[in-house]
């Protein structure tokens, strides 16, 4: 499944309410102002999905598909990437 940065300039605890009700079990906090989101929509869909109307509603907030991703991070954010990009093949294979 596609997976999104969603990062804002502060913390943002509403933010993180309503990404884990939106989209429970797809949601991984991976800093206090960056969480990792599965999803099957397109960016701009899923951006407007999660802050609807003009914008702002989450403050500063930038939202980005991945569609690589390298680097160090714990075993389990590694594991959960692979989870959902492996969602994404059997659901469609």
């Amino acid at each position: 499944m596609p997976i999104f940065l969603v990062a804002t300039k502060d913390p943002n605890p509403a933010l993180e309410a309503e990404l884990k009700n939106r989209f429970p079990g797809d949601v991984l906090e991976i800093a206090d102002n960056q969480w990792i989101v599965s999803n099957r929509e397109m960016t701009n869909k899923f951006t407007n999905e999660l802050d609807p109307g003009t914008g702002g509603k989450w403050g500063d907030l930038i939202v980005a598909r991945i569609s690589s991703v390298n680097g160090w991070q714990d075993t389990d954010t590694w594991d959960w990437i692979d989870e959902k990009r492996l969602e994404h093949v059997y659901s469609h294979g």
